[in-house]
């Protein structure tokens, strides 16, 4: 994500080391400022909520098994326990949903009847 859609970003006055392609440079951050919806938004309201998750910010992590691509974890601090499912693949999936109920920001998945569905690039969280 880039700053402004000037010719450099917005990071500085000297030539980037790498170009600013169209599709990043309208995206960047004064034009998504205060747009709910937007990536910028996503990404603070995440940001928050790990924030003010215990497990997250300092819990111990655990893997847990599962079958590519799907990545899931536990985090846990004193009695707080969340599970974190992640769709790092192209297609949809449906893993078996592990037990706790959602919460969170929810990004392109459905939770229901002992199963998850997550899209592409989806995760869930869940409070064990």
């Amino acid at each position: 994500m880039v700053w402004d859609g000037s010719a450099h970003a917005g990071y500085s006055t000297a030539k980037p080391l790498l170009p600013v392609k169209a599709p990043q440079a309208a995206l960047d951050v004064a034009a998504q400022e205060g747009a709910p919806g937007s990536v910028l938004h996503s990404y603070r309201a995440m940001l928050a909520f790990r924030r003010a998750q215990p497990a997250l910010r300092s819990g111990k992590t655990e893997l847990q098994e599962t079958h590519e691509p799907v990545l899931a974890f536990r985090r846990t601090h004193g009695a707080e326990s969340l599970t974190c499912v992640f769709n790092l693949g192209s297609s949809s999936v449906t893993p078996p949903a592990p037990a706790g109920s959602p919460i969170g920001p929810v990004l392109a998945a459905k939770t229901g009847k002992g199963a998850l569905k997550l899209d592409p690039n989806a995760a869930r969280l869940l409070r064990a």
